[in-house]
Order: structure tokens, then C-alpha cells, then sequence
């Protein structure tokens, strides 16, 4: 007997996505439309630069460690029930069960990737392969699924583990997909464990692209139980013949579940296109203005303050330009919500723009989400970082500055970022994620990077790598610029930035900031390039090396001399750090 949907909604102490899911559900007025029993998945996943596959996919990629995933999935789904009845009560749900039989069970390989859409995490499917002639016709119509007609042929032992398979299209010289499979040694099926399991198995909405129509769908099911499996592709020319990128991918890893039953699909809704560009550019531009007229009064006063508040003014205003840009492109405040949805209150909007350092809009003003509470442990580390910063600060920078006054100005802006980036903006994303706000740290211990579009995609000050994606890299490749070069004119673009805040209240030390952020532009081009794959830069510890070099190597043409000594000095001075 199926458990009531109102028990299942109840809260819970530490709720998992598929806990979110269900809730989602509630939320937003929604019912399944139909339930179905997917049987035997085996998930194989690839890992690929978002650069390549970013242009082939109409929502924007949601990314691991800087790092785009796609995984194929081959199951069989069973015993699609429809949840309806037209009115005729049992009887109704009886006929309109047999009138399902046609396509109630059939075979699956699916081809999907990891998108974000206004917040909500989910998969995008690129295409699908199934031996069912009637679904072919369907689920394109109803649900926009990218559906091919494919001979799939799927083997298992006696205990029903995974020995292999082959996928075969039907249309000429199409081509196949062949593997073979085992679980690792000492298989043991459990819950995916936070990480990247969790985060390729965990996706509980769908988004398809059926001719322009961009659609929608949210399921809910118990969490995948799954152990993990090695995949060996034999023959993948099925797979670059529908997506010729596909020779792109490196393969990462596999996991094998037995399945999971009572999967509620809800309805399809259709969504507003360009969801990659959904906001008209006439807020940004007014955005822009706004900021520039914010930096006048310190501009004003160029003769009169300070250098130091000359940098801060015009920080500040880029820094709450970039709020109100991620603001108005958060679903709600401009953005046009699906049928049922509502946007956050404004006490969450006021909260997002004058409570926190973050530019995640979505996940901050999501109210759906709901993050554990941090356990005592994750506090030590912001508190032990915010005390170092303060010795640096208020003890080693004080020491140094008669003697040494252009080093003990280095040592300053390192406590600095030691106690607000590392300790007291890490102390709130947890203050907030304790009051039950999904506020993300904007850190990510970026020492651990392996690689430069790791650093600065995924490990450093997350929240303006989003804005630089979303405002300049995303316009330029729609734009018709190669990846390449619109990787390199977004780095270009942030020297710009920081010239502003740097070299513009310092009055000299022009272009360096631009050329060091120029020089990182050329080293993820580099680490990604065959020659990096070939010379081992671009992971493990030559990456690891590699990275730490080009970032900290040419740090004094960012923090040029004129800065420290205008800009940077006279502020330990104002603040009684010297």
C-alpha cells in the first residue's frame, strides 16, 4: 500500500533532496500525473569541459568542481500507472491503466547532463534511445523527450548485477553503443554519499527542448540505493553520432542501483525561453548607471578623502551592482514564475541584499531549501582562520611596518582577507544556513584546487565567477565567439574590474591587474589544451602546482606597488593597524 502523501511531506531532522522534492510538490499545487518502477539502472558518467558542452545545451550547467558532467543511464521502466480517473473514481484509474499497457514498460538509454534552472537543480536530456514505436510518438508530444527508436539489449547475471549491454539505433548507419560492466569488489548497495555520487544521482526535476518549446517536470522517489561499478565502452559511435562532442568526455565512474519504485512524475509545464539570457538588458544597463552614481560622491572628493575610501566607494558599488543584477535575475523579483509558483518574501529579498556577501540569489531566495543545521565542528575552522587574520592584522603587520612598511602592507591585506573572506563571511553563511537559509560560503578552501578553472570557477569567491558567466562569458559564446576566446575575454574583462578598485584610487600601476588576469585566462586555456593534458598540469599535484604558481607568482602585478603603498598603508594607518 502506497504511503499517504501527507506523511511523506512531513518534515524531517536532516532532509535529503529527495525530502526537497517531495516538498516541492506540496508547494507548488502539483500532482503526479502518472507513477512507474524504474528497474536496474546503471548510471556511467563522464566528465567534460563546460566550455564544449555549454553551446549544445539551452539551460545553464550546473557544475562540480568546475568540472560539466553527462551520464548515460541504461534501465527499464515498468508498470506506468496513471494517477487520473476523469471523474469515474477506481473504474476510471482501471481504464486508464489499460490504455497505458502500449507503453508501460520498455527499455531506456538516456543521455543527460546537470542543469540549474531559477534555483532548481535537475537534468537536461540530450537524447534517449527506446524500443517502443508508440512512445516514440509520445513523449516528444507530451513531455518534449528527446526520443529515438533504438534495438537496446541489456544483460545480467543470476543475481541480477550487470554484465554488459548493446544499444543499436534503428535509422541507418546511426550507429552503437556496446559495454561491459561489473560492480566493484565488495558490492554494497546504500544511500549515495555526499559528494559527487550524490550529486549525479540525486536530480529530481527534468528539462527538455522539443523543437523551441522549453519544458519542465518534476518527479519524486526514494533515494537511489546504489553501489559502485566499473564500465568499459566498446563501441560509443552511437553516442558522437547524436552528440558529435561527445568525444570530449572522459570517463569518471559508474554506479548500478536495482531500482527504485513508486516514481511520481508530475505534469509538464513550459517555461519562458532563453533561460540562459532571462533578464532584457535595460535592468543591467540601468543597474550600471546606478553603480556609477553611486562611485561620484567619492569621486567628488578625490582632493579631499583619502585614497583608501576612494577604493572602498567604488568596491562597494560594483559589489551591490552585482547583488542587484543576481536580484533581479532570481526567479521572482523579474523573472515570470511557472503557474503556482510564488516568489520569496520581500524580508528574504531585503535579507539577500543587505545580510549577505554572496551573489547566489537563486539558492539564497529559494525558501524550499532547507540546510541542515552546521554541526559544532564546521565553526572551529571560520573562528581559528578570523583570529589568525586579526594577529596578522593588529600584531605582525604592526611589527613590520617601520622596517619593512611595503611587506607589512602585503602582511596586512593578507590578514585582512583571513579575517573577513575566510573567517567573518564564513561565520554568517553559517549563521544563516543555521537560521535555515541556504547561504553558500563564498570560499571553498581554494588551496586544494587541482586545476585553474577549479580556483577560480569552483574555490574562490564563487558568487562574482557566476556574474562574470552569466554576464559576459554566456552573451559572448551566444554571440558566436568561440569558448576560447570568450574564456579569455571574461578574464580580460574582471582585470577591467579590477583596475577600477585597484589601480584607478592608486592613480598608477595601470594594466596590471588586466594583465594578470589576462595571464590566468592563458593557463586554464593552457591546462585544458592537449599540451597541458600531455605535460600534466591540468590535475593531480603538477596541476596542484601549477595552479598555486599562477596564481601567486604574479600577485605583485594585481596588488601592484602604487596600491600598497597609496592605497593599502594609509588604511592600516587609518584602522590602527600600524
Amino acid at each position: 500500500m502506497t504511503t499517504p502523501f501527507a506523511q511523506l511531506v512531513a518534515p524531517r531532522a536532516a532532509p535529503t533532496e529527495s525530502d526537497r522534492a517531495l516538498r516541492r510538490f506540496a508547494r507548488f499545487g502539483e500532482r503526479p500525473v502518472c507513477t512507474a518502477d524504474w528497474s536496474r539502472a546503471l548510471f556511467v558518467h563522464y566528465a567534460i569541459d563546460p566550455a564544449v558542452l555549454q553551446p549544445h545545451v539551452p539551460f545553464p550547467l550546473d557544475l562540480y568542481d568546475g568540472r560539466a558532467y553527462v551520464t548515460l543511464v541504461a534501465f527499464a521502466q515498468r508498470n506506468v500507472r496513471p494517477r487520473f480517473s476523469c471523474g469515474f473514481g477506481r473504474l476510471g484509474r482501471r481504464i486508464a491503466a489499460r490504455c497505458a499497457r502500449p507503453v508501460a514498460e520498455h527499455a531506456f538509454l538516456n543521455l543527460r547532463t546537470y542543469v540549474r534552472h531559477q534555483g532548481e537543480r535537475g537534468i537536461y536530456f540530450i537524447a534517449e534511445w527506446i524500443d517502443n514505436p508508440l512512445d516514440r510518438i509520445v513523449g516528444p508530444i507530451t513531455y518534449g523527450l528527446p526520443y529515438r527508436l533504438g534495438n537496446l539489449r541489456y544483460e545480467f547475471d543470476e543475481h541480477g548485477l550487470p554484465l554488459g549491454g548493446e544499444v543499436t539505433a534503428r535509422a541507418a548507419a546511426a550507429g552503437a553503443f556496446r559495454f561491459t560492466a561489473q560492480l566493484d569488489p565488495g558490492p554494497s548497495f546504500e544511500l549515495a554519499a555526499a559528494g559527487l555520487d550524490r550529486f549525479l544521482l540525486e536530480r529530481y526535476a527534468a528539462y527538455t527542448r522539443h523543437g523551441s518549446t522549453l519544458r519542465r517536470f518534476r518527479i519524486w522517489h526514494a533515494p537511489w540505493t546504489q553501489a559502485r561499478a566499473t564500465v568499459r565502452a566498446h563501441t560509443t559511435s552511437l553516442l558522437t553520432a547524436a552528440a558529435p562532442w561527445f568525444g570530449a568526455c572522459r570517463y569518471v565512474g559508474a554506479n548500478f542501483s536495482p531500482g527504485v519504485k513508486d516514481v511520481r512524475i508530475g505534469p509538464p509545464r513550459k517555461l519562458p525561453p532563453n533561460p540562459i539570457e532571462p533578464v532584457r538588458p535595460g535592468p543591467i544597463a540601468t543597474t550600471a548607471v546606478m553603480s556609477l552614481l553611486a562611485s561620484m560622491p567619492a569621486a567628488a572628493l578625490w582632493a579631499e578623502a583619502p585614497r583608501w575610501a576612494l577604493m572602498w566607494s567604488i568596491a562597494l558599488a560594483l559589489f551591490f551592482a552585482g547583488k542587484w543584477i543576481t536580484w533581479l535575475r532570481a526567479p521572482g523579483p523579474l523573472l515570470p514564475l511557472p503557474q503556482g509558483e510564488s516568489g520569496p518574501g520581500a524580508a528574504r529579498s531585503v535579507a539577500y541584499l543587505f545580510g549577505w556577501v554572496g551573489m547566489d540569489a537563486a539558492t539564497f531566495l529559494d525558501e524550499t531549501r532547507m540546510p541542515p543545521r552546521p554541526p559544532l565542528s564546521a565553526w572551529i575552522a571560520p573562528i581559528t582562520k578570523a583570529a589568525g587574520g586579526t594577529a596578522l592584522l593588529w600584531g605582525l603587520a604592526r611589527l613590520a611596518a617601520r622596517d619593512h612598511p611595503l611587506g607589512a602592507g602585503w602582511v596586512g591585506m593578507i590578514g585582512l582577507v583571513l579575517l573577513l573572506h575566510f573567517g567573518a563571511f564564513h561565520l554568517l553563511a553559517l549563521l544563516w544556513r543555521r537560521a535555515g537559509v541556504d547561504a553558500v560560503p563564498i570560499m571553498r578552501e581554494p588551496l586544494r584546487s587541482k586545476s585553474l578553472a577549479e580556483f577560480w570557477g569552483v574555490r574562490w569567491n564563487r558568487g562574482f565567477h557566476q556574474l562574470a558567466h552569466d554576464l559576459v562569458f554566456r552573451p559572448l559564446v551566444r554571440l558566436g565567439l568561440r569558448p576560447p576566446a570568450a574564456l579569455l575575454a571574461t578574464f580580460v574583462a574582471s582585470g577591467l574590474v579590477h583596475e577600477l578598485v585597484i589601480s584607478l584610487p592608486a592613480a598608477g600601476g595601470w594594466g596590471l591587474p588586466t594583465l594578470y588576469f589576462a595571464i590566468q585566462g592563458v593557463a586554464v586555456l593552457l591546462q585544458r589544451s592537449a599540451t597541458g593534458r600531455r605535460l600534466g598540469v591540468g590535475s593531480g599535484l603538477r596541476g596542484r602546482v601549477f595552479t598555486l604558481a599562477c596564481t601567486i607568482l604574479p600577485l605583485p602585478w594585481l596588488f601592484h606597488p602604487a596600491f600598497v603603498q597609496r592605497v593599502v598603508i594609509p588604511f592600516l594607518h587609518a584602522i590602527g593597524a600600524f
